[in-house]
């Protein structure tokens, strides 16, 4: 008798299964895609293909250009909020000023940013909007992102 299951070929991917590999995949945009849905559709995040992406332009995608793929992220279905009360962590350079551009490092949030930038993190919104077209959404801040810290 003979194995004829799909799953005795060698070939055969599991439905589900991300159709790409663990480090990264090439992409080529089709007409009428977004970052935001090519994101959504590879179970990653804009703020990482932006990243894998040096020069990326999101809002200037072109008909058959090529973009590496990060590995899919597993993303929370509750957004995290920046918090309010707390200064901000050492990961945030205490240095931060309104006017210039910081390199974002891990654990950091927009509000942690505002906090050191402008000693309030509430003020988070102000960074994020000024950033918008490379973070499309607050959970899409990324480590080594470059964002810009507006004047208030």
């Amino acid at each position: 008798l003979s194995d004829s299951t799909p799953w005795s070929d060698p070939s055969f991917t599991p439905p589900g299964t991300p159709s790409f590999s663990t480090t990264s995949d090439v992409y080529t945009v089709k007409k009428g895609d977004l970052l935001t849905s090519i994101a959504r559709s590879h179970k990653t995040s804009v703020s990482a293909i932006v990243v894998a992406n040096p020069g990326l332009n999101p809002d200037k995608l072109a008909i058959n250009q090529k973009i590496k793929l990060p590995a899919p992220t597993v993303v929370s279905s509750t957004p995290s909020r920046p918090t309010t009360t707390r200064p901000a962590t050492p990961s945030v350079a205490s240095s931060l000023k309104p006017g210039t551009t910081y390199m974002v490092k891990k654990g950091d949030t927009f509000g942690k940013v505002a906090q050191a930038a402008y000693g309030d993190s509430k003020l988070w919104r102000q960074i994020w909007r000024a950033n918008r077209s490379e973070v499309g959404s607050p959970e899409d801040l990324a480590v080594g992102m470059k964002i810009r810290i507006p004047s208030k």
